[in-house]
């Protein structure tokens, strides 16, 4: 009986994968290729007056009457953030958009994804929640898909903590497109290096730095990483647009305190001038592959000349309390903005094969795993019956 018991919870458990898992697209993608043309685009107005607003889009409240890692109440959190001088403070907890984000100094943000490798992506603006995930494993077309999906009903898309668990690969890197920032800057891990594979396969996408702090007093994780965005205008879609535009920086920090702040970064031909309003210990220039192409130190201003060989060069400006990461300065062809479309396309012929393989596999457990149990089931209780039947008659 228990063996029996077990091949109907492992049916269930087959036939449960094989709903989450059938709506999954086989794409194909285009080929990495890193950022060309004889112009540079750079993200920053350094024509204006920068008007820098301090935002954090990733901490949890509690939710789900508590079933997610959240401790304290969404107004709470956003008043804590608040009081350090915070513009912007969101609340992303899991499929859920707090309450609390409808107000004038929040935006708008949830948290995608339940499964086992921390394949998350924030999802700012949306206009309906997706439930929709892969719990176990995630090959690169799964991930695809979702951000497919998300893609269809939010104004950006950032996904979340990509070094964490390794949930986004090198090689997913190098193929996924539709997303438009990634959380280099989180609490938990700097996935630095995972923006710069990004940037190398020519994928035009900017950073976000967040607390994803799960307890807002615990300063370990809470007000220690941030975003500067550029907007004159206090509105969240113009805010939003910024961001997605490039018009902002990414902080490492401590106590929300950070003792320097971007004045210019300036193109004149291929020459790249960056300055800060305070001397940093060192600026670093760094480009293709993440190699570090130029330091200069105990200054508030460096230059950079792009070369040949430079497909990007992204600046970060280090002091004793802090480090600021500039979203790169990229080549382009000097008429379209650019922005990391969705490039990748459904094949047809995998997806079907694909779908189709399941499905043989869910039917061989149908088999295998069901129906000879209902017969096995059905054969004992037949013979107890009998048995008993006799054994009454008997006596």
């Amino acid at each position: 009986m228990i063996k029996h018991i077990i091949q109907y919870l492992a049916f269930i458990v087959v036939t449960l994968l094989l709903f989450t898992y059938l709506p999954c697209n086989i794409y194909s993608f285009q080929p990495p290729k890193k950022f060309t043309g004889n112009y540079l685009f750079n993200p920053y107005k350094y024509d204006s007056c920068f008007s820098w607003q301090q935002s954090n889009f990733h901490a949890h409240s509690i939710a789900w009457k508590g079933v997610t890692n959240g401790k304290e109440k969404a107004a709470y959190i956003i008043k804590g953030y608040k009081s350090k001088g915070y513009a912007y403070a969101s609340i992303s907890d899991y499929e859920k958009v707090s309450a609390a984000d409808k107000a004038p100094c929040s935006v708008n943000v949830y948290e995608h994804g339940y499964n086992i490798s921390k394949v998350h992506q924030l999802v700012l603006m949306p206009q309906h929640i997706c439930y929709e995930d892969f719990p176990l494993f995630q090959f690169t077309s799964a991930k695809q898909t979702t951000i497919s999906k998300l893609d269809e009903y939010s104004k950006a898309i950032v996904l979340a903590h990509p070094k964490l668990r390794h949930g986004y690969k090198d090689i997913d890197l190098k193929k996924l497109t539709g997303y438009n920032l990634m959380e280099v800057l989180n609490h938990s891990v700097n996935s630095s290096k995972k923006w710069d594979i990004a940037l190398s396969a020519g994928k035009p996408v900017w950073i976000i730095g967040d607390d994803d702090s799960h307890d807002v007093n615990d300063l370990h994780q809470t007000f220690v990483n941030w975003t500067m965005i550029d907007c004159a205008q206090h509105n969240k879609d113009s805010l939003i647009q910024h961001l997605i535009d490039g018009d902002a920086y990414g902080v490492v920090g401590k106590n929300a305190e950070n003792n320097n702040k971007l004045v210019s970064v300036v193109i004149k031909g291929a020459l790249i001038n960056v300055k800060v309003q305070s001397k940093a210990d060192s600026i670093q220039f760094i480009g293709q592959g993440g190699l570090v192409k130029d330091v200069h130190f105990n200054t508030n201003t460096a230059t950079y000349v792009f070369k040949k060989e430079d497909s990007y060069i992204r600046t970060v400006i280090y002091t004793k309390t802090s480090a600021m990461y500039l979203n790169p300065v990229i080549r382009y062809n000097g008429i379209d903005q650019p922005v990391n479309l969705i490039t990748a396309h459904v094949n047809l012929l995998e997806t079907t094969l694909y779908k189709g393989l399941l499905i043989s596999m869910w039917t061989l457990s149908l088999r295998y795993l069901n129906i000879i149990a209902v017969k096995k089931t059905a054969g004992v209780f037949q013979k107890r019956f009998y048995h008993n039947k006799n054994t009454r008659f008997n006596i």
